[in-house]
């Protein structure tokens, strides 16, 4: 007999991608800093460097963004995500989360950043797209990153140290970074792939 696939149950399409960033968007309001939670983050480009971020348009940062040309992106802790969470449920609108955690500038004017996260980037906003959904992608380009000392090995931000937390979307639950699993690039050189089932007998 031949192979015969196991059948997958169809769950409708969506964005079923685990796990995601959690990282903390800094933006400017009013003269005062505003931060909020956000778990559509990702690379865009590697030169010029470039992340993007994706706001549902009713939040007060896509109006900041704008506004000011240029937002951050924070990286915390595990040990930061009470006051993370309190971010992501309350608006700028209504309450000032500028006190929740330290905030310092860098090279850019108004764009603040966490002093408490491990690692931050500050962005200049590039691009600003409209699919026609809920949400809005703001492409912004690092100009320049920061990483206390202590987290950094060999030159670069260690995870380990940084120790992050994950989302994952639908259940709307927080994750930790699990064990190392090896180097990514060099793993699979010895691989030896299996035959294709194409070309195995019927016996």
């Amino acid at each position: 007999m031949g192979l015969v696939m196991e059948v997958k149950d169809r769950i409708g399409a969506g964005i079923h991608i685990y796990p995601m960033p959690l990282v903390v968007v800094g933006t400017m309001t009013e003269e005062r800093p505003n931060y909020t939670t956000v778990a559509f983050c990702g690379v865009v480009e590697v030169q010029p460097p470039m992340v993007q971020i994706s706001l549902a348009k009713t939040r007060l940062s896509c109006k900041n963004i704008r506004e000011y040309g240029s937002f951050s992106v924070n990286i915390p802790s595990l040990d930061m995500l009470r006051g993370v969470d309190f971010m992501g449920i309350y608006s700028g609108k209504t309450t000032d989360k500028s006190e929740l955690f330290k905030t310092f500038f860098g090279e850019l004017d108004n764009t603040p950043m966490i002093e408490e996260a491990p690692l931050n980037m500050e962005c200049r906003l590039v691009d600003v797209l409209d699919f026609g959904g809920t949400h809005e992608t703001f492409i912004g380009e690092v100009v320049q990153s920061y990483c206390s000392e202590f987290f950094i090995v060999d030159g670069l931000p260690d995870i380990k140290k940084m120790n992050p937390a994950t989302f994952s979307v639908y259940e709307n639950s927080y994750w930790s970074i699990g064990i190392h699993l090896g180097k990514a690039w060099n793993i699979g050189m010895k691989y030896t792939p299996p035959r294709d089932p194409k070309t195995l007998d019927d016996s």
